[in-house]
């Protein structure tokens, strides 16, 4: 006959939600303020992506930010994508318009990326021009 040996919790009591924020809950964060900033006319959306084997060994996790025109057939723009381990941070964006990368040591860092990505007279250029389009549709 065999004892049963009582299940033992070896972890610590210390373990806990990190009280950083995500980089994808940012993102999501930025593609609502997006929305309520144009009126819905020009909408935010994050989509994960599946990054290739190289990528992936570096930066498991990875995003891109588009800017979507729902009254033009659902027209989606890949503005940036975010890199990241396990870790959060460091992570690197990727601003597709002109393909520089930022670096971003922690949530601050992140933060200043975006604003600096969103904030290029390209990006505001492209979306005039989408809400151009739509209030003509």
């Amino acid at each position: 006959m065999s004892t049963s040996t009582p299940h033992r919790n070896l972890w610590p009591d210390d373990i806990a939600v990190s009280s950083v924020v995500p980089p994808v809950a940012i993102l999501r964060e930025q593609a609502t303020a997006l929305a309520n900033k144009t009126r819905g006319l020009i909408q935010g959306e994050v989509r994960q992506l599946v990054p290739s084997p190289d990528i992936r060994a570096a930066a498991p996790f990875n995003y891109a930010f588009r800017i979507v025109a729902p009254a033009l057939g659902n027209y989606r723009y890949d503005l940036l994508s975010v890199y990241h381990d396990h870790h959060l941070y460091p992570l690197k964006v990727t601003y597709h318009p002109t393909g520089q990368d930022y670096q971003a040591e922690s949530e601050d860092g992140f933060l200043d990326a975006l604003r600096a990505c969103f904030s290029t007279e390209e990006t505001k250029r492209i979306i005039s021009a989408l809400l151009a389009q739509v209030e003509t549709e």
